[in-house]
């Protein structure tokens, strides 16, 4: 990540953190936290949960979009996007005991990552700037 610090404010949830997981296959896991701004002390509670991985629900949405435009010939200026969606990742969430923020992790499904590594040998790593990247434009999709 070079330094930077990677954060997307989503109505009242902050998402930071977005890196690589550690540990065996390191790469195929994108880890990020999910901060509730309005809570002052004490875990998130489970509606809020729940209220979080709806927002991530829209994850590679804008990106889908994006990308058929572009194919339609529409528009010209759009740069090629991963048109990934929430169907191409398993997103798993939990409290983390010391803070209460939610943790989310995304892997690639087995089907996704086989179609990203077709033809090569090498197995398909997930890139933290892809999942950054869809989870802000969640916004963009919401807007419309």
């Amino acid at each position: 990540m070079g330094g930077t610090e990677r954060h997307v404010m989503i109505r009242d949830f902050l998402f930071d953190g977005f890196e690589h997981s550690s540990g065996r296959d390191a790469e195929c896991f994108v880890l990020c936290r999910v901060r509730l701004l309005s809570r002052l002390r004490g875990g998130m509670p489970e509606e809020k949960v729940a209220d979080a991985m709806k927002i991530l629900a829209h994850i590679g949405r804008w990106e889908q979009l994006a990308s058929a435009i572009s194919d339609l010939g529409l528009c010209k200026q759009v740069n090629h996007v991963t048109a990934s969606n929430k169907e191409s990742y398993e997103i798993e969430s939990q409290i983390e005991p010391l803070t209460g923020d939610l943790k989310v992790s995304f892997c690639l499904k087995e089907s996704e990552a086989l179609r990203r590594a077709k033809g090569t040998s090498n197995s398909a790593e997930l890139d933290v700037d892809e999942i950054y990247s869809q989870v802000k434009n969640i916004p963009k999709w919401s807007e419309l």
